[in-house]
């Protein structure tokens, strides 16, 4: 099977074909909304947060970088 891939000028064209209206619902009180689908924080480095949130994913060493706080 084979797919073409649009190209930016294709969502462009399509995109102004839209107008203003089409793109209402991106804005809340003048401002683009946009979704987090998970963070991390550094946490201050102690023992107590190194030993409760541990380090960095990959780290090799305990002592690499700081705790991580994560969701």
């Amino acid at each position: 099977m084979h797919e073409t891939v649009p190209n930016w000028a294709s969502f462009t064209r399509a995109r102004q074909r839209l107008g203003p209206e089409g793109l209402s619902g991106a804005f809340w009180c003048g401002m683009r909304l946009a979704a987090v689908d998970g963070w991390v924080l550094d946490a201050p480095d102690s023992p107590a947060n190194r030993a409760f949130f541990g380090g960095p994913a990959g780290a090799r060493t305990a002592s690499a970088g700081f705790p991580q706080v994560g969701w």
